[in-house]
């Protein structure tokens, strides 16, 4: 028998912006801020959730990680993968290929339809 799936630490790691890219422990480590490809993958796992078992909390974390790959979007159509704890686009943005980003992003926005 399988036991019931616990989200007790992926809700901790999110808080009202995004899900946090790393943790110490169980402890979210703002240091490090958000990423897009995590909280398009968070998106993914709680949508799919949803299909089991519709719950208020489900739902409004799927909002969340909405939210927060709408505020990677820029004006002209690529994305950023990499948000300080401050709210703002990282150096990281310009320093990294942004290849595997994109990809989730692909796969997590409708690339694929299942």
């Amino acid at each position: 028998m399988i036991p019931p799936l616990k989200l007790d630490h992926l809700y901790r790691m999110t808080d009202e912006f995004g899900l946090f890219q790393f943790a110490a422990h169980t402890t979210p480590d703002k240091n490090f801020g958000y990423t897009l490809d995590d909280n398009v993958r968070a998106l993914i796992v709680c949508s799919w959730l949803l299909k089991g078992e519709d719950t208020k909390e489900l739902r409004s974390h799927i909002g969340i990680y909405f939210n927060f790959i709408k505020k990677c979007i820029q004006k002209n159509g690529t994305f950023i993968n990499y948000i300080g704890f401050d709210k703002l686009p990282t150096k990281q943005n310009g320093d990294e290929n942004l290849e595997d980003c994109a990809r989730t992003n692909f796969v997590g926005t409708g690339g694929n339809n299942e």
